[in-house]
């Protein structure tokens, strides 16, 4: 039993290290509406954990989750498909939820 918990945690502790966040810079978004396309496009995918949408910022962060992830080129054609122009992918040294944050603080 020791080993089941001691390996979950393990699991669970390493996965977490190979999530990873992206942040695209997007022209064209104007609008909630905008925003909620893009959001429910990325969140519809299983790769997916969170997704965060500044427009003022003009920057779309995604928390993509574990070993499960996605592709620079397939987050593009999915926000270009939509209508919208990627300016940059990069990866971030924070999750969604942090940069939440430090546009919107509470």
């Amino acid at each position: 039993m020791k080993r089941l918990i001691i390996g979950l945690i393990f699991l669970m502790f390493t996965s977490a290290l190979w999530a990873e966040t992206k942040i695209i810079e997007v022209n064209g978004m104007v609008c909630a509406f905008c925003a909620q396309g893009i959001e429910a496009s990325l969140k519809g995918l299983p790769a997916t954990e969170d997704v965060y949408i500044n427009l003022d910022k003009h920057i779309v962060a995604v928390d993509l989750k574990g070993i499960d992830s996605i592709t620079n080129a397939r987050l593009k054609e999915l926000i270009v498909d939509a209508g919208y122009d990627v300016i940059s992918i990069n990866l971030s040294d924070h999750p969604v939820e942090h940069i939440r944050l430090m546009y919107e603080p509470s």
